[in-house]
């Protein structure tokens, strides 16, 4: 990973390179932000943040920023602060979300300005702000739940793990592959004192963040691993809150040590959180998003060994029935955790999943950076391959064979697994097609022979998911014979 030089301070996949031309409190008051360098400043009206999206997204992209827009904007109290998108020719100061570098290239890695630059706001000639969101193993845009931690950067939260306190919770590694990811806030970056530690932080680095591991927990620690989240915890919504002028107390996230133990699916009879803290709140999972909706991302599809299809977005699947549609209401909706088994090394499969495919009888989830081998009984690690858009299957009538890798952008080739010079066009699948999916998002085999289900969008113009039904023709690759419809 490679990081390029700088002039201020960037939030870069948790690190934060620190230039700055002064370091003083500069009259802030630091009971109303988490940021005390006066080269930042939260966005002047909370009702209308402006950004827009760069086009070099793919339509599956810019779905999935919108997505974690609106949990995050639902994550706060009701109108607390509102993204507004707007176009790239307009002239007033906003948010630019791009995944690519100032020389055009694909960047490698994700950064955010914590809050609004003003330097950047007053001299700048593009009037756009970059938020940078890049693709591949080093970038963010896997699900929405990544895209998450730049959003709470950018409305002027700082990274939880680089407090000025942060050693009594956590013990920093001395071989770091970026140690400028951990360094230390001094008092003019930012104010950490009005909360305790925050483990459950959106910002927080998981261990494995530029090291094997990065950094261990104290003994002190409240949790027993950095959860993986996909939603703002208590101290990030109060923080955000207090900093956008909104009333705190109606921040309604459980403890941080609630949120680890659901994460984790062990919470403990005797920890003091569960005890204290109200039912409705400690057992409520993440809402699950409505299915039908054009913003929400599916991540994967795929025909598990019950012999039903499932539709994943984010931590909630749903089932397609008989005529592959969905019911169109957020509470038909189940969160993942409990449709796989228990894995042998205890880890509890709940989403978001990267890649889903199967044969005869196992199949094969990535999630959470693990792989693993399900039969009906248990998930067993196995060794992780390669990220990309997907992998699917095909059926012949007897066996399940998983055939193809889709390219990480879902937008160009699927590859035969077993001769990796044997390449397809998405373009070319439903080029016979008035509607054909130029991107797709998922795939998978489905009890008919010789049939291919695939989810995708027809044009960045038209980022409303659509499902196809694709034929396997011998030397062909897959060839659409119905136009694409909406699941629901």
């Amino acid at each position: 990973m490679i990081f390029n030089s700088l002039p201020l301070a960037l939030v870069i996949l948790g690190a934060v390179i620190l230039t700055l031309a002064g370091t003083g409190l500069t009259g802030i008051s630091r009971l109303r932000t988490t940021n005390t360098n006066g080269n930042y400043s939260r966005w002047s009206n909370r009702n209308n943040i402006p950004y827009y999206m760069d086009s070099s997204f793919t339509a599956a992209e810019t779905a999935m920023i919108q997505q974690a827009i609106s949990v995050i904007q639902g994550a706060l109290p009701a109108s607390c602060v509102n993204f507004v998108q707007t176009s790239s020719t307009n002239s007033i100061y906003k948010i630019k979300f791009t995944p690519l570098t100032a020389a055009g290239g694909l960047q490698t890695y994700c950064y955010s300005y914590p809050g609004k630059y003003l330097y950047d706001e007053k001299y700048a000639t593009d009037r756009g702000q970059v938020v940078s969101l890049a693709r591949g193993a080093s970038g963010c845009l896997t699900s929405y739940c990544q895209i998450l931690k730049y959003l709470a950067i950018i409305l002027g939260k700082r990274n939880e793990h680089q407090r000025g306190d942060r050693d009594g919770y956590i013990t920093v590694s001395g071989t770091l592959t970026q140690p400028s990811a951990y360094t230390k806030y001094r008092l003019g970056d930012a104010y950490w004192s009005l909360f305790a530690y925050d483990y459950c932080s959106i910002t927080h680095n998981k261990p494995t963040d530029f090291g094997n591991p990065a950094f261990t927990l104290t003994a002190s620690a409240v949790v027993s691993a950095i959860p993986n989240l996909c939603t703002l915890s208590l101290t990030d919504c109060k923080l955000i809150s207090m900093l956008y002028g909104c009333d705190s107390s109606l921040c309604k996230q459980p403890s941080c040590a609630v949120q680890a133990a659901q994460a984790a699916t062990t919470v403990a009879a005797t920890t003091p959180a569960v005890t204290t803290t109200p039912a409705a709140t400690t057992t409520a999972p993440p809402p699950c998003p409505d299915f039908c909706q054009a913003t929400t991302v599916i991540d994967e599809g795929a025909l598990l060994l019950d012999g039903k299809q499932y539709l994943f977005s984010g931590t909630c699947y749903q089932v397609l029935s008989a005529a592959n549609k969905v019911l169109a209401l957020p509470t038909s909706a189940t969160q993942i955790h409990g449709l796989f088994p228990t894995a042998t090394d205890g880890f509890v499969i709940q989403g978001p999943i990267d890649m889903i495919w199967r044969d005869d009888t196992v199949v094969h989830v990535q999630t959470q950076g693990k792989q693993y081998a399900c039969t009906t009984t248990t998930c067993t690690p196995e060794t992780l391959i390669p990220k990309s858009e997907g992998v699917f299957e095909t059926y012949d009538g007897t066996t399940y064979v998983p055939a193809y890798t889709i390219d990480g952008a879902g937008s160009t080739t699927y590859t035969n697994i077993g001769n990796p010079a044997d390449n397809y066009l998405v373009a070319n699948a439903m080029a016979t097609l008035v509607t054909p999916l130029t991107t797709w998002t998922a795939a998978w085999a489905t009890p008919t022979p010789g049939t291919v289900l695939v989810i995708g969008q027809s044009t960045p113009a038209s980022p409303t998911p659509l499902l196809a039904s694709l034929n396997v023709v011998p030397g062909l690759g897959l060839v659409g014979t119905a136009e694409p419809a909406m699941y629901c």
